[in-house]
């Protein structure tokens, strides 16, 4: 399984992306910053929280846009990641609220949205399965 993930994210949710990537790191896995340039080669995880925008979105990460309205990169795999406290909150009270609203403005159905439970230490396995099932080429 590749180990190398991009990352795109805006800077509201590094708080969040920080706290990903400390679990990712123990599994061996090393990230590029992907949120002025992607590489359709790897796997890009695409950050959503309920602070993130279609605004801030295409603003951070400008090449959603391009992908969006152009469909310029064919092979994309990107996840769109939502991290989130499941003791705190649903997910699908998350989407209601808004998020999925942003999801679906901003990505095609074909890429399925992921949600990590940041209260789970064994969430990686699920991220994991995930991962080498739907991604790996």
């Amino acid at each position: 399984m590749e180990k190398l993930l991009q990352i795109a994210y805006e800077s509201a949710n590094r708080n969040e992306v920080e706290e990903v990537k400390k679990v990712l790191l123990k599994e061996g896995f090393a990230f590029v910053e992907a949120n002025q340039e992607v590489d359709p080669s790897h796997v890009v995880l695409v950050f959503l929280t309920p602070k993130s925008t279609v605004d801030s979105l295409m603003k951070e990460i400008p090449w959603l846009a391009n992908q969006y309205e152009e469909s310029s990169y064919r092979y994309l795999r990107a996840m769109p990641f939502i991290p989130y406290h499941p003791k705190d909150e649903d997910i699908d009270e998350l989407f209601n609220a808004g998020l999925g609203e942003v999801y679906e403005t901003v990505f095609s159905g074909e890429f399925k949205p992921y949600g990590w439970d940041l209260d789970d230490p064994n969430t990686i396995k699920e991220f994991l399965r995930v991962l080498e099932e739907g991604y790996e080429e």
